[in-house]
């Protein structure tokens, strides 16, 4: 079993932040020492995270301390005054942001209400509708070939008529020899 354990400590100590530990201590198989030591790495490696986040955060703030020089300086600001720019568009930017962060909530207010209020529409309001329209193209689609015969039959008594029309015409023309 120690030699297990002592195999398992090795393989995982040799892949991480162990490998101090486990070359040091396991050699005499002095546990207590080595779970020390690793508690001890642990904290090492988490103040190095720690380090790499404030100097990358130390980075991100100079970049923009830079780029918001050069946006001072196009403004037409001299280097005494910069510091009055960069403040001014800093907070600028904050209150673009706390406007934007407003908007979001806004918007999300929005679609909550939009959301609930089309929630709250009945389903029987719909079916009612939908039943209305499909009644009256039902009744549409039935009445369709009569009222195409009504039509039909009002057309055929036009065109009668029309041509009862000219036929009277051409009586009268002919009765008063051309001069129609």
């Amino acid at each position: 079993m120690k030699n297990t354990l002592a195999l398992v400590l090795m393989v995982f100590g040799s892949f991480g932040v162990f490998a101090d530990c486990s070359s040091e201590y396991l050699k005499d198989n002095d546990y207590k020492k080595f779970s020390v030591c690793r508690e001890i790495e642990a904290q090492a490696d988490a103040d190095t995270r720690k380090q790499n986040e404030l100097e990358r955060e130390t980075r991100q703030m100079e970049a923009l301390r830079n780029k918001l020089t050069q946006v001072c300086e196009t403004y037409g600001y001299v280097p005494e005054s910069i510091d009055a720019c960069i403040s001014q568009e800093i907070n600028h930017r904050n209150a673009l942001e706390e406007l934007e962060k407003k908007f979001a909530w806004e918007l999300s207010l929005i679609k909550q209400e939009r959301q609930i209020v089309s929630s709250e529409i009945v389903p029987e309001e719909k079916t009612d509708e939908r039943g209305f329209i499909e009644k009256v193209i039902t009744d549409v689609i039935a009445g369709y070939p009569a009222a195409k015969l009504e039509a039909q039959k009002k057309q055929e008594a036009y065109n009668r008529g029309v041509r009862q029309g000219q036929a009277a015409q051409r009586a009268r023309c002919n009765n008063q020899q051309g001069n129609c």
